[in-house]
Parts: structure tokens; C-alpha cells; sequence
């Protein structure tokens, strides 16, 4: 028999969570950036899967008010109060771990570079209708960005792959990737 106490939690559970929308997503990148670094393509993602199809119909999703898929996940070691171990393994900067593919969509449709309902980049959109798809306030594009505080390349390795092995559409060849990066990472010493 098993009990809810036997199941193992995720690693690093969210130490912050931030709500953001519009221009408010590159804000938030461009600041982390200038801070400690932003890396939005960290050898354990996979490449940039989604077709252009795939990227408009998830931010007509967002537009049409669809719930789904607005968490991106984040790690930095030192994100919370400089918090950076003197033993941790990785870098301060802002990792993106879960997210890309929405992330990308987003930013591309802001920027202009991407079409949507028809052929329609946001600058087709009314001035009214542009300033609420981009304010910072907004909820059409609205975010939620966790950010994690894990200070070891095999616990962050562990994490994007309890993500990613039950819930999101990885090959089999794209898991095993990230198992053999994770293998090679050394372990921490916690009792250091």
C-alpha cells in the first residue's frame, strides 16, 4: 500500500512566482539579463520544435483567453538574495528550464515577426487592441514565471527531467540526451 507522504516531491520546489504580461515578459529577460545573465538555450533543452503553425495557434490561444501553458520555469542559483553557494556548480545566470517553446511564440508575436487569425502581426491591431495585447497589466499575454533557486547542474539536470518525462512531449531520444548530461554532472556534496 502507498501513501502520498511515500511519494518523492519535486526537486527545488518555486521559490518566487511573478505574474507578467506584454512588453512586461522582455522587461523581465532584458533585466535578469543585464543582472546575471539570461540563458534561454541551456545544452539540456531541446532545439526549437515548434513549427510557425504551432507558435501561432498558442498565442491565439492566449488571445482568445486559453489558460493553458502560461507557466515558464527559471533557475538561477543566486536569484534569491544572492543566495549563490560558494560549492554550487552553475553559473548565477537565469536558466530557462521549461517554457521555450511558449516563451519563443510570445516574444516573436510581440516583436512583429510572427502572424496570427488570418495573417495578422500586432502592429494589424487597432491602436486600442495593441495597447491592451502589450500593457503590462494585460491578461491576454499574462505569464507566470517560477523561478527556481537549485545550485547543482545534476539536481537542475533531475528537475527538467521530472518536468518533462510525464507530461510534456519529448522523444524518448531527447529524455536520454538529458539523462547522459545529467550522469556526467557531478553529484553535490550535501553534507559539505
Amino acid at each position: 500500500m502507498i501513501s502520498l507522504k511515500d511519494i518523492p516531491p519535486y526537486i527545488g520546489p518555486s521559490d518566487h512566482r511573478e505574474n507578467i504580461s506584454g512588453h512586461s515578459i522582455e522587461r523581465f529577460i532584458e533585466t535578469h539579463r543585464k543582472e546575471v545573465g539570461v540563458d534561454l538555450d541551456p545544452d539540456f533543452q531541446r532545439g526549437h520544435a515548434w513549427t510557425d503553425e504551432n507558435r501561432k495557434r498558442f498565442v491565439e490561444h492566449l488571445l482568445r483567453g486559453g489558460q493553458h501553458g502560461r507557466t515558464i520555469v527559471w533557475n538561477s542559483p543566486s536569484y534569491f538574495y544572492g543566495d549563490h553557494r560558494q560549492d554550487s556548480d552553475l553559473p548565477s545566470t537565469m536558466v530557462l528550464v521549461d517554457g521555450k517553446q511558449r516563451l519563443t511564440a510570445i516574444r516573436m508575436f510581440l516583436a512583429n515577426e510572427m502572424s496570427i487569425f488570418g495573417g495578422n502581426r500586432l502592429s494589424d491591431f487597432d491602436q486600442r487592441s495593441q495597447t491592451d495585447i502589450t500593457m503590462s497589466t494585460s491578461p491576454h499575454l499574462r505569464l507566470t514565471m517560477h523561478v527556481h533557486g537549485l545550485q547543482y547542474r545534476r539536481e537542475l539536470l533531475e528537475f527538467y527531467l521530472q518536468l518533462n518525462e510525464g507530461a510534456i512531449a519529448h522523444t524518448a531520444e531527447e529524455l536520454d540526451r538529458v539523462r547522459a548530461l545529467r550522469d556526467a554532472a557531478s553529484s553535490p556534496d550535501r553534507h559539505a
